[in-house]
């Protein structure tokens, strides 16, 4: 009982001490010549005239300073603050006793706004130039924001409730710690730890985002930034970083050297989920303006080099060797994040616009006589891709593509106004729906599945008016040839040779010297070689046999083909399609002059009787066209 009554009194002593003691710093606090000192501190930390509202004590060894107004705005070298809401200047035991408010021991900023200069040191750290008076043993930042210039526009890079310490180590170095929310042009968290070395002004920083996602304003198309990369002032080295870019999950690797000045480039970019992994590597050293690296997909890789150099806001790729012996050259804009690439192969010709921020794809494109699957090609088009709303399903981004040609021709044939679109990504191509003229329709996929590029696509013809055709890709067609085709022409299975299977009618036809009012043609099987089956020809109440093969390789390709009446009796034979007289038509006897790959080859081209006739044109299925 009695040595609980001792400490009841000794804990009384002692609050009745420390009140009096609070009193006494508090009331010491009220004197004019104190705050005038305190403010006069003030004023050398800031670096700016301030006026103080309160001061007030905040046991056990700190001194709040209130109400802070600046004549202008305070900062030091490479920042400025622009407000403070709080200012505490924390003390020792024995200089808080004497009153000695010379040299504080830690100096607090509560909720200041700090805006930092574009290139200079990323945090509030004084000069080794300062003032040993003013310059304390522990630096605080509590509920900070800071503000970083962003590219050329307005924007900003913005850390927002940081919590900053900078405290000097035994070896003379500032160790540093933060950690806050980012804002403006990012969203996410950051912490930061490593030291400054003012004397030698260098700095060695480990960065840590956690889920930091970039506006489209930032130009840098990654999100959700997870990991770890430690920056200095002179190189940046990556080793533990993932994020998503355009939506593919990838991890990073590299070391970019000299990154304030003439940046060497090492990085390496792996996508590894998924069906479709992929890595890309490049090395660019702009000291000796060389380029180098290769991207690797599905188990092929697609080396690349060049030239490379920084003029301005530019780095310009004046010389590019890429992968099947394409040239290009380019132009990337560092600021705005906009970049061109041009590169052609012989008679072909690609131009790319876009920019960094978001996967929209301007491109101009021309093939002139260009060979194709054995096909020759003149095409001059457009084709714009966007980027469409992300399914769970997808693996990477998904485009929308729109294609429009200024003309298109594949073996002396035009496609009038060819145009459609589809959606393109990592699966392939799908949702394919094109049109030409008003009587050709395309749709279906082309997909890659373990590396080979196999398709599903249909063409369907709509009430084509047989008498516009003379000639089927150069090669002759029956004569007195008329009536609506309507029907559709499948193609599945490996893109280079796909199963063929095609269902045709034509109403009020003739052909020859024979008229009907239907014929259905079917064929199913891989090509040159095209059997017919249930093919038959209505006339009136008879029907007919339509029998034989389309044989692509022979240039009457109608040779096998037959119409047989009752008892088999042959009515029509193919080798009467256009041949010239006196000619055989026997197979094996007229062999191509150039190989003839399945597709949607409806061309057009003189016959061999019309190609010497230069005052007679000729036109299927488009506009009449001579070349």
């Amino acid at each position: 009982m009695r040595s609980r009554l001792l400490i009841l009194i000794f804990l009384l002593v002692g609050i009745a001490a420390l009140a009096v003691g609070y009193e006494l710093v508090q009331s010491r606090l009220r004197k004019q010549d104190v705050i005038d000192f305190l403010q006069a501190k003030a004023s050398e930390i800031l670096k700016t005239k301030v006026k103080i509202g309160q001061v007030s004590y905040l046991p056990p060894f700190r001194v709040a300073l209130q109400g802070i107004q600046m004549d202008q705005v305070a900062g030091g070298p490479g920042f400025s603050i622009g407000k403070v809401e709080k200012l505490i200047l924390g003390y020792g035991l024995f200089n808080l006793a004497r009153f000695d408010f010379k040299i504080p021991s830690t100096v607090v900023l509560v909720s200041p706004q700090i805006h930092f200069q574009k290139g200079r040191f990323p945090f509030p750290i004084p000069s080794s130039d300062s003032s040993s008076s003013i310059t304390p043993a522990k630096l605080v930042i509590s509920r900070g924001d800071f503000h970083y210039p962003w590219g050329e526009d307005q924007d900003e890079l913005v850390f927002s409730r940081v919590e900053f310490k900078a405290k000097p180590d035994i070896r003379g170095r500032i160790q540093l710690n933060l950690a806050g929310q980012l804002e403006g042009i990012a969203q996410g968290k950051i912490k930061i730890k490593g030291f400054t070395d003012t004397a030698f002004k260098h700095y060695e920083l480990e960065i840590q985002p956690e889920s930091v996602s970039f506006l489209p304003e930032s130009r840098i198309p990654l999100k959700g930034l997870d990991g770890a990369f430690r920056l200095t002032d002179q190189s940046i080295q990556i080793e533990d970083l993932k994020s998503l870019l355009y939506d593919w999950e990838v991890d990073w690797t590299g070391r970019i050297e000299n990154w304030q000045t003439e940046p060497k480039i090492s990085m390496d970019m792996t996508h590894k989920k998924g069906k479709f992994p992929f890595q890309f590597s490049i090395q660019v050293d702009l000291k000796s303006h060389t380029l180098e690296g290769e991207g690797a997909w599905v188990g092929r890789t697609y080396p690349f080099r060049g030239q490379v150099s920084r003029e301005g806001k530019s780095v310009l790729f004046s010389k590019l060797e890429l992968p099947h012996d394409y040239k290009g050259k380019g132009e990337f804009d560092w600021e705005s994040g906009d970049y061109h690439l041009q590169f052609d192969r012989e008679r072909r010709r690609f131009d790319i616009h876009s920019n960094l921020k978001e996967l929209v794809f301007q491109t101009e494109f021309q093939l002139d006589h260009a060979s194709i699957n054995h096909l020759d090609w003149v095409v001059l088009g457009q084709a714009r891709f966007t980027p469409l709303a992300k399914r769970a399903s997808d693996e990477g981004p998904r485009l929308k593509g729109e294609i429009k040609t200024n003309y298109l021709i594949v073996e002396y044939e035009p496609f009038e106004d060819f145009q459609g679109s589809f959606e393109l990504s990592a699966e392939g191509v799908d949702a394919i729906n094109c049109k030409w003229g008003v009587f050709f329709d395309l749709g279906g996929r082309i997909l890659f599945k373990g590396g080979e590029v196999r398709q599903d696509l249909v063409l369907r013809v709509n009430d084509f008016p047989l008498m516009q055709i003379q000639d089927f890709a150069g090669r002759p067609v029956p004569s007195n040839l008329s009536g609506e085709l309507e029907g559709k022409l499948k193609l599945r299975g490996e893109l280079k040779k796909p199963e063929v299977q095609g269902y045709f009618t034509i109403k009020d036809g003739t052909i020859d010297k024979l008229e009907f009012d239907r014929m259905v043609i079917q064929f199913q099987d891989f090509p040159p070689y095209l059997p017919l089956y249930d093919s038959k020809v209505f006339r009136g109440r008879n029907t007919l046999q339509l029998t034989g093969a389309i044989d692509l390789r022979l240039q009457n390709f109608f040779h096998g083909i037959q119409i047989k009446g009752p008892d088999h009796l042959v009515i029509w034979k193919g080798i009467s399609a256009n041949w010239k007289e006196g000619e055989s038509a026997i197979e094996g006897e007229k062999p191509l002059k150039r190989k003839i790959s399945m597709g949607f080859e409806v061309g057009a081209g003189a016959t061999e009787n019309q190609k010497d006739d230069t005052d007679e044109a000729h036109a299927l299925l488009g506009p009449k066209v001579r070349f």
